[in-house]
């Protein structure tokens, strides 16, 4: 006890600076995630399919390493979220065609191939 009332004021600015040194680097990490969020694009911005694949891919990859926990359906709900909070109207269309059965079998595969692919 006699520590504590000897050195409370050099452990209260060890406090402070731990708390600082948190938010800073906590701050940091939701830039650099912020960061990569802002470089994705919906499928229809970019120029070729291949293209629009493989951005898919990569935000698989980025969602999966962020939510290692994650399901498919997981990864499905927070795609179509994303689709939404960027406006990604024609996206928004497939994906509800998709999910409600309304696309052609040939359709069907390739979409349940690539998700396969980023997956994997």
């Amino acid at each position: 006890m006699t520590f504590l009332k000897q050195n409370w004021i050099k452990i209260g600015i060890g406090i402070l600076i731990l708390g600082a040194l948190f938010f800073v680097f906590a701050g940091d990490s939701q830039n650099v995630e912020q960061d990569a969020l802002l470089s994705f694009k919906c499928p229809d911005d970019y120029k070729t399919s291949a293209e629009s694949v493989a951005a898919f891919e990569e935000w698989a990859d980025w969602f999966f390493d962020n939510n290692p926990d994650a399901s498919i359906s997981d990864m499905a709900s927070a795609r179509q979220q994303f689709y939404r909070d960027n406006n990604c109207e024609d996206a928004i269309k497939r994906f509800d065609d998709y999910t409600s059965g309304n696309v052609a079998p040939e359709v069907k595969e390739v979409i349940e191939e690539v998700i396969n692919e980023a997956v994997e």
